[in-house]
């Protein structure tokens, strides 16, 4: 089947993808996993385009990563991944091994920035600033798509004002100078 994907701006590329849904209703979209790293990452979109041409479902992928298990060249992502089965997962990968992490086992939705749990690393400030933006926005009952795109994917960091001449560390930021896109994917169920 078909599939959408976003993928980079150099000329011919038709390799790759970092965020796309197919048409069978499977969506995957990924993050550098920095302490999952083996050598620099070169294969993540190879592989993410490869889902999105052969899975349909959450299953289908991690059949994917079972099957091309140290033939996957390099890769140390989190990679999140949706069904219309309702199924939500993170998978931490490298090389030759990977974690599932359900939504389902955590407590509805799965947060990862740049690094994993699987890995030992320190999951840094941005998970936290996500885990807290998104507890916030549960309790409001503003977890929505609106909420994502206002709030989420536009945090700086900072307090929501700050005086002239001041600017936030971008540490905690969940948009910052390495942010490449912001993509908001709709699930379907069958």
């Amino acid at each position: 089947g078909g599939y959408l994907a976003q993928v980079t701006s150099a000329e011919n590329e038709i390799t790759t993808s970092y965020v796309g849904v197919n048409d069978a209703g499977f969506a995957i979209m990924n993050s550098i996993a920095y302490d999952l790293a083996t050598a620099l990452p070169t294969s993540h979109g190879i592989l993410m385009k490869r889902a999105l041409r052969e899975c349909g479902s959450v299953a289908d992928f991690e059949a994917l990563l079972n099957e091309s298990s140290g033939a996957r060249g390099h890769i140390w992502s989190n990679f999140g991944v949706i069904d219309r089965y309702g199924e939500a997962a993170i998978f931490e990968a490298n090389d030759w091994e990977h974690r599932r992490y359900d939504a389902d086992s955590e407590g509805g939705y799965v947060v990862r920035a740049n690094n994993s749990v699987w890995g030992g690393g320190d999951l840094g400030s941005r998970y936290e600033r996500a885990r807290l933006l998104i507890a916030d926005a549960i309790a409001a009952d503003r977890l929505d798509h609106r909420n994502m795109v206002q709030v989420l994917s536009k945090d700086i960091g900072g307090p929501p004002s700050m005086p002239c001449g001041e600017w936030p560390t971008d540490e905690p930021a969940l948009s910052r100078y390495l942010t490449r896109a912001a993509v908001i994917v709709h699930g379907v169920l069958p």
